[in-house]
């Protein structure tokens, strides 16, 4: 479910910002926190109950729509920023060619020139498999062939990671 198929009640939107801390640059937000250090906001749409990043809910409070193949990407580098002007659009190209332009992590290995997959994009790719995504549209996501996402998948390319 896209997040721009959520109805959001003027409470919702009242308890997400209850939940930021505005006293600097950066807006914190203060709520739940996943495993990898961003902050998460759960809604109740009907029997459903769908979780999204916090910076990515941010986004979309403020500016509306957000096509499901973008990244809510952050200018400040802060994984808990949800202040929605630091926050930008991006493929995840552009997240990570973002993350190399600042130093935040070095040129990964290149399995295949022709697809251009960096080890943090294969680590993804795991995760995303793992967590019942299918082939195809992890495929369409990266912009490869559903054969290169076979081939992680079954681990006979990148190994290891």
């Amino acid at each position: 479910m896209n997040i721009s198929e959520i109805k959001i009640s003027e409470n919702q939107k009242r308890l997400f910002w209850e939940k930021v801390d505005k006293s600097g640059m950066c807006w914190v937000w203060t709520g739940a926190i996943s495993p990898d250090g961003y902050g998460k906001y759960s809604i109740r749409n009907g029997k459903l109950i769908k979780t999204f990043r916090a910076h990515r809910m941010s986004y979309f409070l403020t500016y509306g729509y957000i096509n499901d193949n973008l990244l809510a990407c952050h200018k400040c580098d802060n994984p808990l920023c949800v202040n929605p002007e630091h926050i930008f659009l991006g493929s995840f190209k552009n997240n990570n060619d973002d993350s190399i332009a600042k130093g935040r992590q070095k040129r990964a290995q290149w399995q295949d020139k022709s697809k251009n997959l960096k080890n943090e994009d294969v680590i993804e790719i795991k995760r995303l498999l793992k967590s019942g995504v299918s082939q195809i549209n992890i495929a369409k996501r990266y912009n490869v062939g559903r054969n290169c996402i076979w081939h992680i998948a079954h681990e006979t390319t990148w190994k290891g990671l």
